[in-house]
């Protein structure tokens, strides 16, 4: 897929009366390296509670966008990433009906073997070590959840982007940034510096440039990284931070590291009580 294609969920009166009830359904977690499925309800009181387009622009799984849509009051959502737009497509046409398939190793061979398929991409997740995709290679992970709960995690997703009509686009992430305004909030979970987690590289990112763009970014913004004094020097200390065990899909340890995150809103808002100003 190129980077420059833009999706948008199309009317709510499209969608079966379950998506649409005003009930917000439940935020799913999904695996990925990196994917902040344990943090993600933790970082969402932290970030501005309204506004006009909430943006994640690194989305990976999604796992912050589904907790912030499940709570937070925005005009527009929109996801962004350069690897997993056509999991977020395929979860919104087909979460509700896709067969959830035992994960064995001949299930993960036959389904590796045709990965753009719908079942395939569904599938990816709780197939591949650590959800990181075919590339990962299969795993024996002993935290895999059923095919039920699995199942049903999709299916909360689904109804998710459904209720808040999100965009999405698998552009570069400065694309994206620049068409935020000072009412737009933006979550930023890149791929860490000096970190080896696959599916994505060192060349997808210059630091120093995210840096520069976000000190003067007039949107409110919130990124989450590992200390560096490349982001203690630019934003000063993070408003949170705690020291977090994680599977690095490289090498299939797992090792523990510094979670930070830092946010910053615009002009003299306010989120969750935390001025975030800095």
């Amino acid at each position: 897929m190129s980077a420059d294609h833009t999706y948008q969920t199309t009317s709510l009166a499209a969608y079966p009366s379950w998506a649409t009830t005003t009930s917000t359904a439940t935020a799913p977690v999904f695996a990925y390296p990196g994917g902040k499925a344990r943090l993600s309800r933790t970082f969402v009181p932290y970030f501005l509670q309204t506004g006009g387009t909430f943006c994640d622009v690194f989305s990976g799984r999604g796992n912050v966008f589904f907790a912030a849509a499940s709570t937070l009051q925005y005009g527009s959502w929109w996801i962004n990433d350069i690897r997993t737009i056509p999991w977020f497509t395929n979860m919104l046409m087909c979460g509700d009906t896709v067969e959830v398939v035992e994960r064995t190793r001949a299930n993960y061979d036959r389904l590796s073997a045709a990965p753009e398929s719908t079942e395939a991409i569904l599938n990816e997740p709780r197939m591949t070590y650590s959800g990181g995709g075919w590339a990962a290679g299969f795993g024996s992970d002993v935290n895999i959840v059923g095919r039920d709960t699995y199942h049903k995690r999709l299916i909360a997703g689904q109804r998710l982007l459904m209720q808040c009509g999100a965009r999405f686009t698998d552009w570069d992430w400065k694309r994206v940034v620049e068409r935020l305004g000072e009412d737009d909030f933006a979550y930023l979970d890149p791929p860490y510096m000096n970190a080896s987690v696959r599916p994505y590289s060192a060349t997808d990112l210059d630091h120093r440039e995210m840096v520069d763009i976000l000190v003067c970014a007039k949107f409110g913004w919130a990124l989450s990284e590992y200390p560096d004094p490349l982001y203690i020097e630019a934003f000063g200390r993070p408003i949170w931070q705690q020291e977090q065990s994680c599977a690095m899909s490289v090498n299939r340890r797992t090792d523990r590291r510094m979670e930070c995150l830092w946010v910053k809103a615009s002009g003299d808002r306010t989120s969750g009580g935390v001025m975030l100003t800095m």
